[in-house]
């Protein structure tokens, strides 16, 4: 093996070492896990209307009889004077992640009640709740934000990138499994219809109803191949820096549709949205916590790391022990964190 390739390949990984496990603001994890637990209590109470039909032996459930082959058998319901304690469980946890509190054991308690979730009503359950069980599994596991001390006194608070790195993988490799599943072993391809004829059955909305007496057949095609378009190339525009916007923007676009022509598909869309907060910038979401949150924290302390990566560049560009190729290194390597950190 050569110089060259020993170097190439040094670098390659020293790169992915950083991409993985390099300390990054801890805001993106921390606000995913509060919309994902809100999207997650928005599905449950709209069920817990009729939770004795949803737990316990009142509804209809699928017994080890009437399972699948190769199905996890399902766990028993459970009676109905434990429904408030589970109910206790589940919105205490859930509360607990969107303030913010107590976030260690209540991403274990929440996760334990999904699990029981999918496990007593799989059927009910279907991809909700295997989203949250992977989304809060990782979230469970996460290590704790640290904080970072520098020389000159600055503290910075910093998480570990993997958490958010596994969580954009788990919704990249969905949309592009979907759109192979639609494409290659569906319909999609072949008939131009699908679209419309799924938006005349029982997930039908008003809508609905009104773009199928008012729109042309070809316009739900172009929703069809909108759809398809998108979840393919999700990979490229989520992760491109300078498509990024755009992706998240037809993303949401794409949700918003879903949850306004078919009907329950709401929960479903909502929960996929929060996942668009792992894409944004953490300026943006800091901007979006200051509105709700008053500063309180000292201007040089607690930064959020990409402000403390710039005044790192600042301090750089200013030193005059240093030579001008130092400075222009030093700088392409804190900007290359910077990107990598604030738009990954």
């Amino acid at each position: 093996m050569s110089d060259a390739t020993i170097i190439r390949s040094n670098h390659l990984l020293d790169r992915t070492r950083r991409v993985l496990f390099e300390g990054i603001d801890p805001i993106r994890l921390d606000t995913y896990r509060r919309g994902l637990a809100f999207a997650f209590l928005v599905y449950v109470t709209y069920l817990m209307f009729n939770a004795s039909e949803w737990l316990t032996d009142d509804g209809f459930h699928l017994t080890a009889d009437t399972q699948l082959l190769h199905a996890a058998r399902p766990w028993p319901t459970m009676p109905k004077s434990l429904v408030p304690w589970f109910a206790l469980a589940l919105y205490g946890s859930g509360i607990c992640l969107i303030l913010g509190k107590l976030t260690r054991p209540a991403s274990w308690i929440f996760l334990a009640c999904a699990i029981y979730v999918q496990r007593v009503d799989a059927l009910t359950a279907f991809a909700l709740n295997k989203l949250t069980i992977v989304g809060f599994a990782i979230l469970a596991l996460a290590p704790p934000p640290r904080r970072v001390r520098f020389a000159d006194g600055r503290t910075v608070m910093l998480q570990s990138a993997w958490p958010v790195r596994v969580l954009q993988a788990t919704v990249l490799i969905m949309y592009c499994t979907s759109a192979v599943c639609k494409g290659v072993l569906g319909d999609w391809l072949r008939d131009p219809n699908v679209v419309w004829s799924v938006v005349q059955g029982v997930f039908r909305t008003d809508l609905s109803s009104l773009l199928l007496r008012m729109m042309p057949k070809w316009f739900f095609s172009l929703l069809m191949y909108f759809v398809l378009a998108f979840e393919f190339f999700a990979p490229v525009l989520l992760i491109n820096k300078r498509l990024r916007p755009w992706g998240i923007a037809a993303g949401i676009l794409l949700h918003v549709g879903l949850a306004s022509m078919m009907s329950t598909v709401f929960f479903f869309s909502l929960q996929m949205i929060m996942y668009y907060i792992l894409f944004l910038p953490d300026s943006t979401l800091h901007q979006f916590r200051s509105w709700y949150t008053s500063p309180t924290k000292d201007a040089t302390t607690d930064l959020p790391a990409d402000n403390a990566r710039l005044r790192d560049i600042k301090a750089i560009a200013t030193n005059e022990a240093t030579t001008d190729a130092e400075k222009v290194a030093s700088i392409r390597r804190l900007l290359d964190d910077l990107d990598e950190g604030t738009t990954q």
